[in-house]
């Protein structure tokens, strides 16, 4: 996996180089920042859109994706609206992006650790120190923050994604590993057969 974003993706974000990322995924047009934000999700793009591959909780409107409609989401899923970005220990909090004309336009998460963690798009998933890290013209800057108790149920959520999506690549990444061990022994056994 690369350790930068594309030289236009890290100029649409300049804070980004000046606090400083990682980047923790390859990029998957599969989920956006809602979805990862929301429940980890990287199967769906969460958008209150009606097309193939969106999703949207059903008890929040169709067709409306206004800044208020996403803050209504995040207290869907049991976020209720705090002070600002700073730590608080046992819960975990979103910062929801707004740009200059008041629409949506990202959703961060706060890790464990206080870093956050961000979905940019179908591009790649990056940890950043702050969520002013992409304050920029494109993503506008975050003006609601939500918090909601850390729950064991979250946690094991959490736990079961990461297990899942590890185990995922791990089995890509031995199969293919077991592919050049099995073709490396059928050559060897063929030239053994033709030795004796």
């Amino acid at each position: 996996m690369k350790n930068r974003l594309n030289y236009w993706l890290e100029a649409k974000h300049p804070n980004l180089q000046i606090e400083g990322y990682e980047v923790k995924s390859l990029r998957d047009k599969n989920y956006n920042c809602v979805a990862w934000a929301a429940k980890e999700d990287r199967e769906q793009w969460w958008e209150p859109r009606d097309e193939p591959g969106c999703f949207w909780p059903k008890s929040l409107p169709p067709l409306d994706d206004s800044f208020d409609r996403y803050v209504q989401l995040f207290e869907l899923l049991g976020y209720n609206i705090c002070a600002d970005s700073s730590l608080t220990p046992g819960f975990e909090k979103v910062a929801i992006y707004q740009h200059d004309d008041g629409g949506f336009t990202h959703v961060a998460r706060q890790l464990h650790t206080g870093a956050w963690i961000s979905k940019l798009g179908p591009y790649e998933d990056i940890e950043h120190k702050t969520p002013d890290a992409l304050n920029s013209e494109d993503y506008g800057v975050p003006t609601v923050y939500l918090q909601r108790r850390l729950s064991i149920w979250i946690k094991l959520g959490r736990l079961m994604t990461f297990l899942w999506f590890r185990l995922k690549n791990l089995r890509g990444q031995f199969g293919k590993f077991f592919l050049v061990v099995r073709e490396n022994l059928t050559n060897n056994w063929r030239g053994f057969k033709l030795q004796t």
